[in-house]
């Protein structure tokens, strides 16, 4: 089941939040106990298909700060969650968010555009901004 409420278990950490076509906010609750799976980016894609519902936005939380980084209605959306440290210094966690950007009619035309928020105690701050074409995804197949 997918996070529909903010609750104590989300409410200090920071968390992606997507807007559906049908007007709920799924709230990210990566690691709730007894979500399957722990993954809360998967539970939206599931939830979506059943519900035959689009996401329509995805926004940013920390606590009340809140962070739209992205255009509504694009055509996709995704997540990446990634870790790094530098020279075995503080572990840093990082959110990886982006959009589908249609160029031109023909898929293989498109762009992702994405964004690196760094997570920290204090809050979020932006990043820098990535641009890939599609043709450098790896496992991107053109229909």
């Amino acid at each position: 089941m997918v996070c529909l409420q903010e609750d104590d278990f989300v409410f200090e950490k920071c968390r992606w939040i997507a807007h559906l076509s049908n007007g709920q906010k799924v709230i990210q609750d990566d690691g709730r106990p007894q979500a399957d799976p722990p993954q809360a980016w998967l539970r939206l894609a599931t939830y979506c298909e059943t519900n035959q519902l689009n996401i329509t936005n995805v926004t940013l939380q920390f606590r009340s700060h809140h962070q739209s980084p992205l255009p509504a209605d694009a055509e996709g959306y995704y997540f990446i969650n990634k870790v790094a440290s530098i020279n075995y210094g503080e572990t840093l966690g990082f959110y990886l968010i982006g959009y589908l950007k249609m160029i031109s009619y023909k898929f293989s035309n498109g762009k992702f555009q994405s964004y690196y928020w760094l997570e920290k105690k204090s809050g979020m701050q932006k990043g820098r901004v990535l641009n890939f074409n599609l043709g450098e995804i790896v496992g991107y197949n053109q229909f």
